[in-house]
């Protein structure tokens, strides 16, 4: 799992500008500055395995990439969307990431916010699993 969070990391730094990289829960995070990734490896119902699997199609680990930017004044959020579709883009067109499993790499991407007075942030969730057969 942490060869895939690290790959997950060094793509996003090597391709956006990202000034704040957290490991770790999404709950513990907090940006120090814009824009910022929190990588969040998640098991769900079992133990992390080696790599991010289906086994028997059945659901297995993820990682979640929390990506947090400052909204802007005018709170328009389509210049945060074309982000968004170009970071899943690059992570699903990614060789080394997507070639580690033998069916592909599945991102789905979930726009959210967090419950803040001031409601600054734009923030998108982007949960990658992975399927070996």
């Amino acid at each position: 799992m942490i060869q895939s969070v690290n790959e997950i990391k060094t793509i996003l730094n090597n391709n956006f500008t990202i000034n704040h990289t957290f490991i770790g829960d999404y709950q513990d995070f907090i940006s120090e500055s814009y824009p910022a990734i929190c990588i969040q490896p998640q098991a769900m119902n079992k133990a992390l395995g080696n790599h991010l699997s289906f086994e028997d199609f059945n659901e297995g680990d993820s990682i979640a990439v929390w990506y947090v930017e400052e909204a802007p004044v005018d709170r328009d959020k389509s210049t945060f969307i074309s982000k968004i579709d170009n970071i899943s883009d690059t992570l699903m067109g990614n060789s080394r990431l997507n070639g580690e499993y033998n069916m592909g790499i599945e991102i789905v991407v979930e726009y959210t916010q967090r419950s803040t007075e001031d409601n600054i942030e734009f923030i998108a969730k982007i949960t990658i699993e992975g399927r070996n057969v």
